[in-house]
């Protein structure tokens, strides 16, 4: 519902206007793994590596864009 706006043109709602949070369906640990060889072993560790090395550090997650993908903006 909320991704709606960015990706069509024209929705009959708004997510902002139009709904209302009435609680929380489900909470979902994020787990941030490494290769045994990387030398990091917390997360600003690992953003430090990831900055260090502009387009030199891959990353993998469940989706296209989920919740849990990390940002630029470390």
């Amino acid at each position: 519902m909320t991704a709606g706006p960015a990706v069509f043109k024209n929705i009959s709602y708004d997510p902002v206007k139009d709904f209302i949070a009435i609680g929380p369906i489900q909470s979902v640990p994020i787990v941030l793994t490494a290769a045994p060889q990387t030398p990091v072993s917390t997360y600003k560790e690992f953003v430090a590596l990831a900055n260090s090395k502009p387009g030199g550090v891959s990353i993998a997650s469940a989706g296209a864009a989920p919740r849990t993908t990390l940002r630029s903006s470390c």
